[in-house]
């Protein structure tokens, strides 16, 4: 068992301690609601801000980046969104491929 897209919270910390990549995606808006680059960007700003809190708790979710990975055709289509046909290894090397 497990949590469904739970490999995607450790690639997307990878992408986020990436400086170049952080700022592109945090510099990158579209309007539309399920471009992932925006999502993760939303999703980094968050982090950001969150290390700036001065605070034992910080927290910050990446529902609508996972809200848009769902909706992706191409991720429906790679078997990356349906947690029963690949293995969380597999998914997470397929998921770094794909964005």
């Amino acid at each position: 068992a497990g949590m469904p897209n739970s490999f995607a919270n450790a690639v997307l910390q990878m992408m986020y301690f990436e400086p170049e990549v952080r700022q592109i995606l945090i510099g990158f808006l579209t309007e539309n609601p399920n471009c992932l680059a925006t999502e993760a960007g939303f999703l980094f700003h968050m982090l950001d801000q969150a290390r700036r809190v001065k605070s034992k708790v910080k927290s910050c979710q990446a529902s609508n980046f996972l809200r848009a990975f769902r909706l992706a055709p191409d991720a429906n289509a790679l078997g990356l969104v349906d947690v029963t046909q690949l293995e969380n290894d597999r998914r997470a090397g397929m998921f770094v491929r794909f964005l």
